[in-house]
């Protein structure tokens, strides 16, 4: 998949090798990731974008990232959420890859699900010399270029740093020793962010990886890494420090951490949580309303195919923080700070009122993603 790495195992049959067993049973310096073949979409309205492939890489943070790919787009999922993932996707026919790969590439893929490229080429009717060309056009001084083929069973990507102030990683000079070549495929380019020397963030993906999130919850919170763990920001703020990030196991007899017959707090939270946004949103989208509310499900749906804002469960409610985001994202660009103001209040008030709860649900990190997401 990632050219640079090598393939350890593979492929078996998903139906007899659980690829989180793979995963978790490796020793902690492993770098590498298991990859899951392509699925085919069995519902094109549910799954547009057609085939799907998921892996699951170590990367050296705190618990591995799953990233899922399409032919058109990526994410990066909470790992918590990959085996009901994989189970909904189902196995029948996929088979399990195992790879090793150098960690500073397994960082640079991850941070392309971070990322916008600033200049994306189809190959299927370019010569090298067009290509070459079109992309030595490009004002970016240093960068990430892709090389990616998603043709085969196998997704392939091919990451190269480029800099036109370092001699030999020039585009003229990095073109011709592609792996790839150019015959099928396409190329793009991300933007470095020299801070932190991977892929500048443009619009974030639903996971925040680890070192992106607490880099600029230090900016924000003007905390030290060195804190043990979090706390409530004066005026209703979120001000993150660094802290184990394994959230407590619920009770296995009730995994919702709700006694039976009581409804689950954390559905009655999300479910107050929209109902206030809506208000918000219906006076700032009027007559857009119903067509960018339809969109915003349709793309949380991608990611979460049960996900129904009408019937939330316990483990659908979460996804309420990622609709209020696709719906801010919508709005027109005169009301948007108005939409980002008041989801930025509400999530304020859900982290202050209900933080206990959120952290012995293993919550508090979605809910800060999504406040870190508004206020970028």
């Amino acid at each position: 998949m990632l050219i640079g790495a090598t393939q350890i195992l593979g492929p078996v049959p998903a139906r007899s090798l659980d690829p989180i067993v793979l995963i978790l049973s490796q020793h902690p310096g492993m770098r590498g990731y298991v990859l899951l073949s392509a699925r085919e979409s069995a519902d094109p309205e549910q799954h547009p974008a057609g085939r799907t492939w998921d892996a699951i890489l170590l990367a050296g943070n705190a618990e591995p990232d799953c990233m899922r790919l399409t032919e058109t787009a990526r994410a990066l999922l909470p790992f918590a959420r990959v085996p009901h993932e994989l189970q909904t996707a189902g196995g029948e026919g996929r088979s399990v890859y195992l790879f090793e790969a150098p960690e500073r590439l397994l960082r640079d893929f991850l941070s392309t699900a971070h990322a916008d490229p600033v200049l994306k080429v189809a190959l299927d009717s370019l010569d090298a010399r067009q290509i070459e060309t079109l992309l030595a056009s490009s004002p970016l001084r240093q960068g990430l270029l892709e090389r990616s083929d998603l043709s085969g069973d196998l997704p392939r990507f091919e990451l190269v740093r480029i800099s036109t102030v370092v001699e030999g990683l020039g585009i003229p000079f990095v073109l011709p020793q592609l792996q790839l070549g150019y015959e099928k495929g396409g190329i793009a380019l991300y933007p470095l962010d020299p801070a932190i020397g991977r892929a500048a963030p443009g619009t974030w993906s639903q996971a925040s990886m680890d070192y992106g999130v607490e880099m600029e919850s230090a900016l924000i919170s003007g905390a030290s890494d060195s804190a043990p763990k979090a706390r409530k920001g004066a005026a209703g703020n979120i001000a993150r420090l660094v802290r184990p990030r394994h959230p407590p196991l619920p009770s296995p007899h009730h995994p919702s951490g709700t006694a039976p017959g009581e409804p689950d707090q954390v559905i009655i939270i999300f479910q107050r949580l929209f109902r206030s946004f809506r208000k918000k949103a219906v006076d700032c989208l009027g007559s857009r309303w119903e067509d960018d509310y339809r969109s915003a499900v349709e793309k949380v749906r991608f990611l979460t195919p049960e996900f129904q804002p009408d019937t939330l469960t316990s483990s659908t409610a979460p996804q309420i923080l990622d609709l209020i985001l696709e719906l801010t994202a919508s709005a027109p660009l005169l009301r948007r700070s108005r939409l980002r103001e008041a989801a930025l209040l509400l999530l304020a008030e859900i982290y202050d009122k209900h933080y206990d709860m959120l952290e012995t649900r293993g919550l508090v990190d979605r809910v800060e993603h999504a406040y870190l997401r508004l206020k970028k």
